[in-house]
């Protein structure tokens, strides 16, 4: 589902399986936040933040309860709603959730995890957004360090952090 298309083509699915959990499972299933997030980040990717938001925020809100404070699909919620803040200019709102995500990865899954290299990576391309290399280089230090560069969820992924890092990508990491 990465080109235009599939995202539009996913919409009509999420909406009815997540019609479908809410009345076998209840409003408040954690089922219920992974299509809420799912749906959520098919309306980022349209470009229809305002949509998207309600969607992140509830997902985020059912994991928090149900799964608790510390659990790593609260993380990805967490690291979801902070790229939609980024996005729609609200970069005083994304910078306290990006490096929560990335702590709640690391006690959770452990500093070899892909995970905690792909939250490294966003709260990088975060700073490096912000013009704020000297946060974002040590991020970047850690993960090739750590051996983690590898195993990020894509090599040209890595590839744009450590060139985030170095003011080489303008773009970041999406």
């Amino acid at each position: 589902m990465k080109d235009m298309g599939r995202h539009t083509d996913a919409e009509p699915l999420f909406r009815r399986a997540l019609a479908i959990y809410q009345k076998a499972a209840g409003p408040d299933h954690p089922a219920v936040a992974t299509l809420l997030n799912n749906l959520g980040q098919v309306y980022k990717v349209e470009g229809r933040a305002a949509d998207a938001e309600p969607l992140i925020k509830r997902s985020l809100a059912i994991r928090e309860k149900a799964l608790g404070p510390d659990h790593p699909d609260v993380a990805r919620s967490l690291n979801n709603l902070a790229e939609l803040d980024e996005r729609v200019g609200r970069p005083a709102e994304a910078e306290p959730l990006y490096p929560r995500a990335l702590t709640i990865r690391q006690r959770a899954l452990g500093s070899d995890h892909p995970d905690v290299a792909t939250s490294q990576n966003n709260l990088a391309s975060f700073f490096q957004g912000q013009k704020r290399t000297g946060n974002a280089l040590p991020l970047v230090q850690q993960t090739i360090a750590g051996g983690r560069a590898a195993v990020a969820h894509s090599t040209s992924g890595v590839v744009r952090c450590a060139g985030a890092a170095t003011g080489l990508d303008r773009e970041g990491v999406g």
